[in-house]
């Protein structure tokens, strides 16, 4: 009677085969969740600054905090840091830059190296001109984000404290 069945070798091929598979999708599978959760910041980041200019036209000056805003951000906000989907979400009024940010993580007390800015006033950032409405893609010197940044449209660029910043809108 004969056996019927697979060898271990058999058995060890096919586990082979499958790690190298793994090993050759596995970035790759991380690359596309990086731009997808980078895209969704983007969409935030651009409803953020859509409801920061509503309370700004209804009231006359700029919200101190989240908890002013309908942005719907849910329950992880703190004064003018917000948590939501792997982001930190704040609003920035530092002397004259008016912007709404998002930056990779959801530690809001460190500044990550991928980050988006919308400016809400014409500023003069690191001798460049920001205009209002001004979408930014900022980076520190990686990569792999920069890759995400230029395939959100980021064009032109210049370099600021060693930050890369990238403007997807112009």
């Amino acid at each position: 009677m004969k056996n019927i069945g697979f060898t271990l070798i058999e058995l060890l091929v096919v586990v082979l085969i499958i790690g190298i598979l793994a090993a050759i999708a596995l970035p790759q599978y991380q690359t596309a969740v990086a731009k997808s959760r980078a895209a969704e910041a983007l969409i935030n980041v651009r409803a953020l600054s859509d409801t920061v200019q509503r309370y700004v036209l209804e009231t006359g000056s700029y919200p101190d905090n989240f908890s002013q805003l309908d942005a719907g951000f849910g329950q992880n906000c703190s004064g003018q840091d917000c948590v939501h989907g792997g982001y930190c979400y704040t609003l920035q009024y530092v002397q004259s830059q008016k912007q709404v940010g998002a930056y990779a993580g959801n530690d809001c007390s460190s500044r990550t190296v991928l980050s988006f800015s919308i400016f809400f006033e014409d500023t003069v950032y690191s001798g460049t001109n920001m205009l209002r409405g001004d979408l930014a893609c900022n980076t520190r010197n990686n990569d792999a984000f920069k890759r995400i940044c230029l395939s959100l449209g980021g064009k032109s660029t210049y370099t600021y404290s060693g930050t890369l910043v990238y403007l997807l809108n112009r």
